[in-house]
């Protein structure tokens, strides 16, 4: 991401799901600082069981909902590189596990024709070859896809132009959209 002036979202959902396969294969010290990062204080096996079923309530079919949500994970090993049996259980329950060598450019080829099918072809360039290098052993691809009609749709002709800023500060004119309205809101501490 350095260096780049694309938009970037991350998904905090899918790195504790990269996180809690990590922990799968961790241990000691390692272990110790995933379950800190996590906020795992003591009963691992609850909060593994609590993470599975919202997983499992958000992916598993959404049984009838009005939006459903996609979130597939991928593995990509270097060939040869040796890992936990543990791990590769793990992860490979909650996505794919692949064994790629790295320093061929078909590795790279690779992991984006996944990421293309997990998100019906909207994300084709999910990894770049100057993300790997010669030290590589481990890649963790995990794309997030929502999909959902809007509670209240916006009529295309309230739509405006307006100034964008970019990262430079220069503004270019583009289409707005706009609500004023009082909403409900959430947060916590």
């Amino acid at each position: 991401v350095k260096g780049t002036h694309e938009n970037v979202l991350f998904s905090p959902f899918g790195i504790v799901i990269a996180l809690e396969t990590l922990l799968d294969g961790a241990r000691g010290k390692t272990a110790e600082e995933i379950s800190d990062i996590l906020h795992i204080k003591e009963n691992t096996e609850a909060w593994r069981t609590s993470a599975y079923l919202l997983y499992s309530s958000l992916v598993g079919g959404n049984n009838g909902a009005p939006f459903s949500v996609e979130l597939p994970s991928s593995w990509w090993i270097q060939k040869g590189h040796e890992v936990s049996t543990l791990f590769t259980v793990g992860s490979s329950q909650k996505g794919g596990l692949y064994f790629v060598d790295f320093q061929e450019e078909e590795a790279v080829n690779t992991m984006n024709s996944w990421a293309g099918k997990g998100t019906e072809g909207e994300i084709t360039n999910l990894v770049g070859q100057d993300g790997i290098h010669s030290d590589t052993k481990m890649v963790l691809c995990n794309t997030f896809t929502y999909k959902a009609l809007w509670n209240r749709f916006f009529d295309a002709d309230s739509t405006h132009k307006g100034n964008f800023f970019l990262p430079s500060g220069k503004a270019e004119k583009v289409e707005m959209m706009q609500l004023t309205e009082r909403l409900r809101g959430a947060w916590s501490k």
